[in-house]
């Protein structure tokens, strides 16, 4: 037995790594073993490579690291340890593996490309490629042409039909019967690692357009309302039982917008920690700095009098108000985590659907604002419609509340 058999790979996954060509594709569902299969056929590949330095791209270099390179069944483990991460003289991290320089780089930035521009490989190896930005795309094929063996491996969770790394990159090869060109779709089954009740557990932290995406593995528009699980059992006439504290989300208004606060209780049921909306200001009056202050900080003592208090999360575009509001003193004020708008979509979503998340009654515009939220497409990428007819300023505000503890969970 050979050490590939010996790895949990199905027969999809073992076709994929065979004969790698000018491009190979892994599309589909979350833990189907993309990944995976991905990186060996990669490190095969660069072993066998006569060219003596390769690419590693994803969302930041933190992100390859943690995916492909040092998660478990990552570069380091599929190569017994023989893939080693080093620095060089100018303190640049990169991979060696057997004497091959492999370098690793963000790309989801207009301006990522920068970085490794100039710079000659033999391969590239993109993972979420859909999540760069299109000039990172476009300098993986550029800097692979002088290579003596190119070729460039990418894998993706299905985007919407129309996203452009289809049209210009993977269904266009198909079309156009590229040489070397090879597109491998998976879904849950295709990863015998996974038991039937984790598959379970996966399924279970999906709704809507995402859970076709990410367990089916289909490509979809996102269409309609944002919040298809919010109902009116996520509306609450009572305050959560044990509090443990709250924390408070700031957005500034200006430009037609509203300035808004939203404080956000956590507390544990069924063993989980699950958050409540508790109270809320929507202001669009646009007042002066000094007031708007005033009104924060009655809005901060509010909450300290009746709860345990951390943190105050506040745009961070607004650096002059958060300095004036750190003055104040009443509460530790941070910036914003901002994560991704779809990613703080999806997480809502399921909070909503798993009974964790809920709105206290009197928080009118937080409620009319989740109702009314609808998605539309913006430089081709999905997002939620900003055009002053749904309240956005008030999502903002308690997705800065909440956003520190998404990861912790799902």
């Amino acid at each position: 037995m050979n050490t590939v058999e010996l790895l949990p790979f199905s027969a999809k996954s073992l076709e994929s790594i065979r004969d790698c060509g000018f491009l190979t594709v892994w599309e589909g569902a979350v833990r189907s073993s993309k990944t995976v299969a991905s990186v060996f056929a990669f490190m095969c590949e660069v072993i066998k490579s006569p060219d003596q330095r390769h690419l590693m791209v994803g969302r930041s270099q933190s992100a390859v690291m943690a995916n492909c390179v040092d998660a478990d069944l990552g570069l380091i483990d599929l190569s017994g340890g023989l893939a080693k991460i080093k620095r060089d003289k100018q303190n640049e991290t990169y991979v060696d593996l057997v004497g091959k320089r492999i370098d690793m780089f963000g790309g989801e930035n207009i301006s990522s490309f920068r970085a490794f521009r100039g710079r000659t490989y033999g391969m590239a190896y993109i993972d979420e490629a859909n999540l760069q930005h299109k000039n990172t795309i476009a300098e993986c094929f550029n800097r692979t042409i002088a290579s003596k063996s190119r070729k460039h491996f990418m894998t993706l969770n299905p985007d919407v039909p129309g996203h452009w790394l289809y049209t210009d990159y993977i269904d266009k090869f198909r079309d156009e019967k590229l040489p070397g060109y090879r597109w491998f779709h998976f879904d849950l089954d295709d990863n015998p690692a996974i038991t039937e009740e984790r598959k379970a557990e996966l399924k279970a932290q999906y709704t809507g357009i995402f859970y076709k995406r990410f367990i089916l593995g289909m490509r979809v528009n996102a269409e309609g309302g944002c919040y298809p699980s919010f109902t009116e059992k996520n509306i609450v006439d009572h305050y959560p039982e044990k509090i443990l504290f709250v924390t408070i989300g700031a957005d500034i208004g200006g430009n037609g917008s509203a300035t808004t606060f939203a404080a956000t209780a956590f507390y544990m049921q069924d063993n989980r920690l699950s958050f409540c909306i508790i109270d809320e200001v929507y202001d669009t009056e646009n007042r002066n700095v000094e007031t708007l202050l005033a009104n924060w900080e009655q809005f901060v003592k509010k909450q300290k009098a009746r709860f345990v208090c951390a943190d105050c999360w506040v745009d961070s575009a607004e650096q002059l108000i958060k300095k004036s509001m750190e003055r104040r003193g009443v509460i530790n004020v941070r910036n914003s985590l901002k994560n991704p708008i779809v990613d703080r979509i999806r997480f809502l979503d399921l909070m909503f659907s798993l009974g964790r998340a809920s709105i206290y009654k009197d928080c009118k515009e937080t409620i009319r604002a989740v109702q009314s939220a609808v998605w539309t497409m913006s430089g081709g990428k999905e997002t939620r419609l900003d055009n002053g007819t749904s309240n956005i300023d008030s999502l903002d505000a308690a997705e800065y509340s909440i956003e520190k503890y998404m990861r912790d969970m799902v």
